[in-house]
């Protein structure tokens, strides 16, 4: 087959419409990798028209702008070449919806031209707000090359992106960010994300509640989902059991929280979280397995993270049971691993707390009340368990 490229202008196509893409040769067989560059004003369908699975149906070079309805089909191979990125903005939508199995149409491939390289090219960019912005069974490599938009698929300012069943591996920086707290996660869900320079997702704490318990991870520069601080607002429910969250200054609650079992918890120095007069924090872990909630420092070292603190939050849903806190209690302030500040409620069972630079659990007074339900343990902590 021949190689082909084709421009946008030839691509043209009423507004109304989407328009299967490729043009066939003029011997009525099909070009190989059309190449995809420029802007993209127009709605277009990508079709997966290469018979050999190895060889790409399109090829990216530079920044390719979507600023209209972009669909791909399933089994659709895309190629980026290098320092290439797609840009969805203005106007734009990128649906990459393949399916499970080849009888079916199959995975969508967007990848470097090198095999298993990282940081080849840079990122599948979203900066419009459109429920269309969908990547399904589809296997995303090789990427990530961005300084300023440091995630291979990258979620920017007002924009949106719904991601299931996907792969996302090789990139050199994160497989998945969010740029600020208005970006749209519309959900991150069964998805493998291995052999990324940085995290395998960061994202907003207001997102948190967006990605679902069956994230896997491995292999990465550094494996755990970072929680990019401010004020969570909503009422949200944490459940990813299987990779742990970072939390690197002070994360603010100021809704209700609820933190399902299993869910682990790492903290920079001096991090903390938490819960003012507006917010709650219901951690109730199992003794089933691995059912149990933690809350560790980056490091055990006691004194390697601030704690947990209730600021004047007299929620009855303030419980915490089956959670383990270690190495902990370093605030001058808050002189506990948790720490009840101001007229504040906290009831805490079957639940251990070791290796605090301060106490264990702190009641600073006032009006605030601690219920030390039952069956709690403490293993040196050095101010004391629990006064």
């Amino acid at each position: 087959m021949n190689k082909l490229t084709i421009s946008i202008a030839l691509l043209s196509i009423a507004l109304t419409s989407c328009e299967k893409d490729p043009i066939p040769n003029p011997d009525g067989t099909f070009p190989e990798c059309i190449e995809l560059y420029g802007t993209l004003s127009t709605p277009l369908i990508l079709t997966n028209h290469v018979t050999d699975p190895g060889v790409p149906d399109y090829c990216i070079s530079g920044t390719y702008f979507v600023q209209a309805d972009l669909v791909v089909e399933p089994g659709v191979f895309i190629q980026m070449k290098d320092d290439s990125k797609i840009h969805i903005r203005n106007n734009g939508s990128f649906n990459c919806v393949g399916t499970a199995t080849a009888a079916t149409g199959g995975k969508i491939i967007i990848k470097a031209e090198t095999a298993n390289a990282s940081g080849q090219w840079d990122n599948i960019h979203f900066s419009t707000d459109n429920m269309d912005n969908q990547l399904v069974h589809t296997n995303i490599s090789g990427g990530g090359n961005d300084n300023t938009y440091d995630g291979m698929v990258y979620i920017g300012h007002q924009g949106r992106a719904l991601i299931d069943n996907c792969y996302i591996s090789l990139s050199s920086s994160n497989g998945i960010k969010t740029e600020s707290t208005t970006s749209h996660l519309g959900g991150i869900s069964v998805c493998t994300i291995a052999s990324c320079g940085l995290n395998p997702i960061q994202v907003s704490s207001r997102q948190v509640a967006a990605i679902g318990p069956s994230i896997i991870s491995g292999g990465n520069g550094i494996e755990n989902i970072e929680v990019r601080l401010d004020q969570l607002q909503s009422p949200a429910t944490w459940n990813i059991p299987n990779v742990p969250l970072h939390i690197s200054g002070v994360l603010s609650i100021n809704s209700d929280l609820i933190v399902k079992p299993n869910v682990s918890f790492l903290f920079g120095p001096n991090a903390r979280m938490q819960v003012t007069s507006n917010g709650s924090l219901n951690c109730i872990g199992s003794n089933a397995g691995s059912g149990a909630i933690t809350f560790k420092g980056d490091t055990d070292v006691p004194g390697s993270w601030g704690g947990i603190v209730f600021l004047s939050s007299l929620s009855q849903e303030n419980r915490f049971e089956y959670c383990h806190f270690s190495y902990g209690g370093s605030s001058g302030t808050y002189l506990g691993m948790v720490t009840l500040w101001t007229t504040s409620n906290l009831h805490i069972s079957n639940s251990s707390f070791s290796y605090s630079e301060g106490w264990g659990v702190f009641n600073n007074g006032g009006n605030s009340t601690y219920y030390n339900d039952s069956s709690n343990s403490w293993i040196d902590n050095a101010a004391g368990d629990f006064n």
